[in-house]
């Protein structure tokens, strides 16, 4: 190790910071497939990703029912379960249901429907009596019907295929409360099976499902052989309620196999004994190809991103390890004068480096997993995740050592050479600075174009061009900066010594300035670039979810029923679809709002329109005295044309009536607008108005709708008759449009890659206080003159400040001034739903920009004290007399 510990600790701390880059990557995309999966596995829900076979006694020939078939459903029981058992699935949650049946009692008959399910005497809520081992339990409101209780008389009746009516008699053991929404997992799937009831397409009115009688399986079997009724058979295999990614994997393989197992001998035989083939249903497959498309497209970018991070490590470490050989520079010549070889030196460099590079291998390794635990799209890794890992902890620990061997033998073996090398003269006569640029603009041209998009992702373009376009803009900035302060240096002198002294040292070194402005310029302007892109992205997806669902959540009212109850941050809103709108004969949507409840519920984008949207809302309400025309606004893509022709006038065509409207404003885009097709928007109270004159029902005319902020439990739980009047399975929310895999991957990777660029800019300013340290050792003997001569110790610090600080304020400028309009121009290949409006909105990255303007002061502070303190510590007498 060296001499000098806190040298140790520096490459120690650059090899923790390059391992942690580097083995970033790898664990993102594994967090990444196992975020994806608990995504949709939470919104779904493991009953619903679970495997289901479906069955039942009805002869496949020609309908008939035998008690024979009903005989051998213990069997096919017993069958299924030891596949299960085989196939390392879990025993399976049956469920045989006999349907269409008449209850009878106190005068009235109800329709019912006897079933039984594993542990439902335990999912439900028992209002008296008890288990029901001997009898039946019957819901509340068969009992309140039929004036039922515990320990009372349940007569069933039915008609068998030959026309002959039957009936059986049921003791009632018990009397439960049905479930209320939402369900609960058990009951997932279950809930308009059972419990809860749905309009009838043809009246409105609710249908309530048949009255659930709960038994034990042997019962409703004895039940179907009195009645002489078929059974429906249903055996569920849910997921467990935490399933892994793995798991789910490993379980979508059994649900395979069992499909094809249950189509094959010998169960595929007891089944044909039963009656009906089984059919298999499951969605899990569909849910995981989801999974790994997240994964996939994530997997380019996020490598190249790490990967490329872990590269800039790299360079400092380079740096470090030519600033070793500097320091040791007199030592090292003694070495190579008495024999030692390049390789030799290389090797004990590296050697000597070895305990800080594990020490930084270490650190690095539990960094990067915890960042990645911490800010990544998953609390855990799936399995097998070190197996991915630690290869690329091993190569990042080599990568360092080798690195640090080839920088010290080839300073050593450039030791005794006097001059420079033919390679070196041949590159020192390129010009970099126009071939550079040229190269910027060839690459940047698909950007202006438009021809490349990398299919609305991360690539090659979008994140190599813009890197190379801030390089190459900076240095032709810093030429010309420099050829315009030559002739500075002459009033400068009028400046305060350690200002002139600052300005005097930043001008001298031309070569080496430029390049550590380019470099630092490149480092923020990719902090700068990563927020911009992240920023914008995350808004333009916000935008596009909120004109794709128009809330957080947006429930139908289902037909025929009153309005629900509405909680906290929702309202009611109507609407239409193909409507014609003339002139023009266009068809259009049609929105009606509550002014003064929709502001509060939707969301709404600046960009949307010229005009805020209290604005365009309080535009919608009617004038005293104005025309007998509802006020509209039109959004989307309806011709200025038709507008001005007719000064805003349009006729909405109903068919069978039409509706005055006049035009109040307009909006590109307007939430609840699905697609192209234009949306007028109005308030409710003057469209009703209008339909009313015409003999119309706005509440027949126009979906209604609830739009709601936060979650839709509020709305599901709302206590009263009203809670069935809203489809829970038909609630659409902002969550699940960005669940979409494009969109998942493009948030996750560009959140990444703004974690990336933070170390980046912390990496281009930690590299411009080491220039800053090195060019003060190559100046130790001018510090030692000057503080003889009689210069403060405060002037040698706002010397070194002003010289940070104009260095450090230039690469900010240009990171920044450069980085802002390359993100513009890359944020239009970014757009994953192009035919969905908004297009990209951009937005400027104010904690980007406040990071690096305090990383700068930070700099200018702490570098300004390191180097003095350099300077303070060389030794006087030694440097003066040549040592």
């Amino acid at each position: 190790m060296s001499r000098r510990p806190r040298f140790a600790v520096g490459l120690a701390l650059l090899t923790a910071l390059l391992v942690a880059v580097g083995v970033s990557a790898p664990l993102l995309v594994a967090a990444a497939g196992e975020g994806a999966w608990e995504q949709d596995r939470d919104r779904l829900g493991t009953t619903t990703l679970g495997a289901t076979v479906l069955s039942g006694t009805r002869s496949r020939f020609n309908g008939s029912v035998a008690n024979d078939r009903v005989a051998q459903v213990p069997a096919l029981d017993a069958a299924l379960d030891a596949q299960a058992k085989a196939l390392g699935l879990p025993a399976p949650v049956e469920l045989p249901d006999v349907t269409g049946l008449l209850a009878t009692g106190a005068g009235r008959v109800e329709k019912a429907q006897v079933f039984a399910r594993t542990e439902a005497e335990a999912r439900l809520e028992l209002l008296s009596g008890g288990p029901a081992t001997t009898g039946v339990l019957v819901p509340s409101r068969l009992a309140t019907a039929l004036s039922l209780r515990a320990g009372g008389t349940l007569q069933l009746r039915a008609t068998d295929l030959t026309g002959h009516p039957r009936s059986v008699a049921l003791p009632v053991a018990g009397v439960y409360r049905e479930p209320a929404l939402p369900v609960g997992p058990y009951w997932e799937g279950q809930a308009y099976r059972f419990f809860v009831p749905l309009p009838n397409p043809r009246t409105g009115d609710l249908d309530y499902p048949e009255a659930p009688v709960v038994a034990a399986p042997a019962l409703v079997r004895s039940v179907a052989t009195s009645l002489e009724q078929p059974v429906d058979l249903e055996y569920a295999f849910p997921l467990p309620s935490h399933a892994s990614r793995a798991q789910a994997e490993a379980a979508a393989v059994r649900q395979q196999q069992l499909t094809l197992r249950v189509g094959a001998p010998p169960l595929a035989d007891r089944f044909d004994a039963v009656g009906e083939p089984a059919l298999v249903r499951t969605s899990l497959a569909n849910v995981l190809t989801r999974t790994r498309s997240t994964v996939s497209l994530l997997t380019p970018p996020v490598r190249a991103v790490g990967y490329g991070g872990a590269g800039a490590a790299l360079l400092l470490v380079g740096v470090w390890a030519a600033q070793r050989v500097r320091r040791r520079e007199v030592q090292l010549r003694a070495l190579v004068a008495r024999g030692l070889s390049p390789a030799q030196a290389g090797w004990r460099a590296a050697v000597e480096a070895l305990p800080a590079v594990v020490v930084g291998t270490l650190l690095g390794a539990g960094a990067g997993a915890a960042a990645v635990r911490a800010l990544g799209p998953a609390g855990r890794f799936p399995e097998g995740w070190l197996g991915d890992a630690w290869p690329v902890v091993v190569v990042c620990a080599l990568l360092v050592l080798v690195e640090v061997a080839v920088v010290t033998a080839v300073a050593v073996a450039r030791m005794g050479q006097i001059g420079v090398g033919a390679a070196q003269q041949l590159l020192g006569r390129v010009p970099w600075v126009p071939v550079t640029a040229a190269v910027a603009v060839v690459a940047a041209l698909p950007l202006v174009d438009g021809r490349p998009r990398d299919d609305g992702g991360l690539g090659v373009v979008t994140l190599g061009v813009p890197l190379l376009v801030v390089a190459a803009a900076s240095g032709v900035v810093v030429s010309v900066l420099q050829r315009a302060a030559r002739p500075v240096r002459g009033p400068a002198a009028r400046l305060p010594a350690g200002a002139y002294l600052g300005v005097r040292r930043v001008l001298a070194a031309a070569s080496a300035t430029r390049l550590v402005v380019v470099a630092t310029a490149v480092a923020l302007g990719l902090v700068v670039y990563a927020g911009a892109l992240a920023a914008s992205t995350s808004r333009t997806l916000h935008a596009k979810a909120v004109v794709a669902v128009g809330a957080d959540y947006v429930a139908d009212v289902n037909a025929g029923h009153e309005s629900p109850a509405l909680p906290a941050g929702a309202t009611l809103v109507q609407r239409a679809r193909g409507i014609d709108l003339a002139p023009g004969g266009l068809s259009t949507d049609v929105l009606a709002v509550d002014p003064a409840g929709f502001g509060r519920v939707a969301d709404w984008e600046p960009g949307f329109a010229d005009r805020p949207l209290p604005e365009l809302l309080a535009a919608l309400v009617p004038r005293a005295g104005a025309a007998d025309r509802v006020p509209v606004v039109v959004a989307g893509p309806v011709p200025d044309q038709v507008l001005t022709s007719t000064g805003g006038r349009l006729t909405l065509d109903f068919g069978a009536y039409q509706v005055q409207a006049q035009v109040v404003g307009r909006a590109s885009a307007f939430p609840g607008m699905p697609s192209t097709r234009p949306m007028l928007v109005a308030a409710r109270a003057p469209l009703t108005a209008a339909l009313h004159a015409a003999g119309q029902d706005i509440d027949l005319v126009l979906q209604r709708q609830v739009w709601g902020r936060g979650d839709d439990r509020p709305l599901l739980q709302a206590s009263g008759p009203d809670t069935t009047a809203v489809d829970p399975a038909a609630v659409r929310t902002t969550s699940d449009f960005l669940a979409r895999p494009a969109l998942r991957a493009q948030s996750w990777t560009l959140g990444y890659l703004r974690a990336v660029a933070a170390c980046a800019g912390v990496l281009g300013l930690a590299g411009l206080a080491l220039y800053a340290a090195a060019q003060q050792r190559r100046r130790t003997v001018a510090s030692v003159l000057l503080d003889r001569m009689g210069l403060a110790r405060r002037s040698a610090l706002a010397a070194a400040a002003v010289e940070l600080g104009l260095l450090a304020l230039v690469a900010a400028v240009l990171g920044a001034g450069l980085g802002l309009p390359t993100a513009r121009l890359v944020l239009d290949t970014l757009d994953p739903v192009p035919a969905l409006p908004p297009g990209p909105v951009f937005e400027v990255p104010l904690p980007a920009l406040l990071a690096v303007a305090v990383g700068v002061v930070l700099l200018v502070a702490v570098g300004s004290v390191l180097v003095d303190s350099l300077a303070r510590r060389a030794p006087r007498g030694q440097v003066l007399r040549g040592g």
